[in-house]
């Protein structure tokens, strides 16, 4: 599914909520974590690959952080018309780093992903853990 499909917020979030474990690991180009199926169709019908290079670009500072060795808890939320922050945290409310972004047409709110230490690290939908 393309993000031309003009799914609404709602229909995305649905869509989404149905993905629990993986039946495949999409490696990122950096090498520097794989993927699951519900983060591949979220960029999809988001247009939101570039949340996955996000994510891959801070993971050598990540590792530099004892407890993001283990697990991320990534979060992309709007907080303008356009404008968005991307944040992990070691915990809740706990934010380690955050990235502000400018401008997206990314179609929901706001958006959690999770890391998972492992090797390679595992990018994953909440309801995949």
């Amino acid at each position: 599914m393309m993000k031309t499909d003009k799914l609404t917020a709602p229909e995305i979030a649905s869509r989404l909520s149905q993905f629990i474990g993986t039946e495949n690991y999409w490696r990122h180009w950096t090498g520097a974590l794989v993927y699951t199926d519900g983060v591949k169709a979220m960029a999809e019908m988001c247009g939101a690959f570039w949340l996955i290079d996000a994510i891959a670009s801070w993971q050598p500072t990540c590792r530099r952080d004892e407890m993001l060795r283990e697990m991320q808890f990534w979060i992309l939320r709007r907080f303008d018309d356009q404008k968005w922050v991307l944040e992990v945290e070691r915990d809740e409310g706990d934010v380690a780093f955050h990235q502000e972004i400018e401008f997206s047409d990314f179609p929901l709110r706001e958006i959690k992903l999770w890391v998972q230490a492992g090797s390679p690290m595992v990018l994953m939908l909440p309801s995949e853990y």
